[in-house]
């Protein structure tokens, strides 16, 4: 499996929209940034000629498996599947703080 960079993560809550997870990758010559919403997921590949170019918004996804099934690259496949492994993990953290926090409103 490819080695993968983590940049950056981030939650962001929107009102009207709910949750958004954010990350920066990087994995050999290859550049990601993703964010995974509610109701789909989007991907810009930061590093390649037609951002530079275009500026383009990156491509929209339905769900995650189809992200990954769109990219043939195992290093971009690898940071799709870090970015999902990230999200799951701040959605834990987030479940465990809310947690304490009523527990600690309880005692």
């Amino acid at each position: 499996m490819a080695s993968v960079e983590i940049k950056s993560s981030k939650v962001q809550e929107y009102k009207n929209l709910g949750r958004y997870f954010y990350a920066e990758l990087a994995s050999g010559k290859h550049e990601i940034t993703v964010a995974i919403a509610p109701d789909h997921v989007q991907v810009v590949l930061t590093s390649n000629a037609a951002l530079r170019a275009w500026r383009t918004l990156g491509k929209t996804f339905r769900t995650m498996e189809l992200a990954q099934a769109h990219y043939k690259t195992p290093e971009i496949r690898a940071m799709l599947a870090q970015a999902v492994d990230l999200n799951e993990a701040s959605k834990l953290a987030e479940s465990v703080a809310r947690a304490a926090l009523l527990e600690g409103a309880c005692a």
